[in-house]
């Protein structure tokens, strides 16, 4: 996936090379939705990505997403684990593309769309494994996870943009995520599709632009 990535990287930055003037761009982002299916849970949300935009307001990047839903517990699987309060967690990057619009002297508009893949999981709380390293004093713990599934996403976007500077822009936006070819089970059930975690996502955006 990180190969693939930089090769897209790569193409996007040949493609634009010819115009006179580009803005890379470095953004991150934080919000919440609430899931469109499995008890309408609270998500927490976090983006990145970058990108370049040409003079002409175009934006051509790659993105990283990662979310987390509340816990609740599952009582269909406490046979199966010694904690049932579970969790849904979704990773996935991809690519996006975007068009400024009403470009005043500090406020823009931006619309999109992201294409991703990546997987989502059920997962618990209960340590499985957990290894310190003495040396650099790191700890890396895993989770125990019901099921997990390979998803493909699809989502549009749109959002407010407030420069600050000519090299910071604070942004307000939603997003839809539309997340495609999930299916989770797990002991005979049937957990979750793709679908049951869509939703109407509200972002909080930093973006860190400069001219090259």
């Amino acid at each position: 996936m990180k190969k693939i990535l930089l090769i897209i990287f790569g193409v996007i930055a040949l493609s634009v090379h010819a115009f006179a003037q580009r803005f890379l761009e470095i953004g991150a982002a934080g919000g919440f939705n609430f899931t469109d299916g499995v008890d309408r849970r609270l998500t927490g949300d976090f983006n990145a990505n970058i990108g370049l935009t040409i003079e002409s307001g175009l934006g051509l990047g790659v993105f990283f997403t990662g979310f987390q839903t509340t816990s609740k517990c599952d009582s269909r699987l406490e046979y199966d684990f010694d904690d049932c309060e579970f969790c849904f967690r979704g990773y996935y990057g991809g690519v996006y593309a975007d068009k400024m619009f009403l470009r005043k002297s500090f406020f823009y508009l931006t619309a999109g769309a992201k294409l991703g893949f990546g997987c989502v999981n059920y997962s618990n709380h209960t340590v499985e494994k957990e290894y310190y390293n003495p040396e650099d004093g790191t700890r890396t713990v895993s989770y125990q996870k019901a099921d997990k599934s390979f998803v493909m996403s699809l989502e549009p976007y749109a959002a407010a943009n407030f420069e600050i500077n000519d090299f910071v822009t604070l942004a307000a936006g939603i997003e839809y995520r539309n997340l495609l070819f999930g299916n989770l089970h797990c002991s005979g059930f049937h957990i979750a599709n793709g679908s049951d975690l869509n939703g109407i996502v509200y972002l909080l955006k930093v973006r860190f632009m400069t001219d090259f």
